[in-house]
């Protein structure tokens, strides 16, 4: 499954909190190892008393295989009906084509590397990269960047790095 996060494109992760955003907010900030504030201005939408509940979204492009994964695991997948220019004007993307409004796995692609806001795409090696550097010398190196990997075998080269 997480294959597929990581052929995700121009991904853009919002949440929309409702009455008290406190576990959300808190959650995020162990999840991911940055403070929250940097970020409420950008992705999160504070909705006192207009949403009676959280809403997760997360705005994607994909091929249709993705498409196709994410429906036989029960994920609801619509088309991106949002005012054309939106996504421009406050991220500075173009407009995604699908979007999926889903608790569960929004918190999974924040686990995978994604953030609120507008991402670039995260190759399933990089993550796996990532969560092996962690595993190995049980430490979190989040925020996580790879500047260049000279090898075509980044697990082997993380390996090496961390020998």
């Amino acid at each position: 499954m997480l294959r597929i996060f990581g052929q995700m494109e121009n991904v853009i992760v919002e949440m929309y909190g409702c009455n008290n955003n406190s576990k959300n907010i808190a959650k995020y900030e162990v999840l991911t190892g940055e403070s929250f504030s940097k970020w409420q201005q950008i992705a999160f939408y504070d909705r006192k008393d207009k949403n009676w509940q959280n809403v997760f979204k997360i705005y994607f492009d994909g091929s249709d295989r993705v498409i196709e994964s994410f429906k036989k695991l029960g994920i609801n997948i619509r088309e991106n009906n949002s005012p054309d220019g939106l996504f421009e004007r406050i991220y500075g993307a173009k407009k995604p084509n699908y979007v999926m409004a889903n608790n569960y796995w929004f918190w999974k692609i924040i686990q995978f590397g994604y953030r609120l806001g507008g991402n670039k795409n995260i190759s399933y090696d990089t993550y796996l990269l990532k969560e092996h550097l962690k595993n190995l010398i049980n430490f979190d190196f989040e925020p996580f960047k790879i500047k260049k990997i000279e090898s075509e075998n980044p697990i082997f080269e993380a390996q090496l790095l961390a020998a």
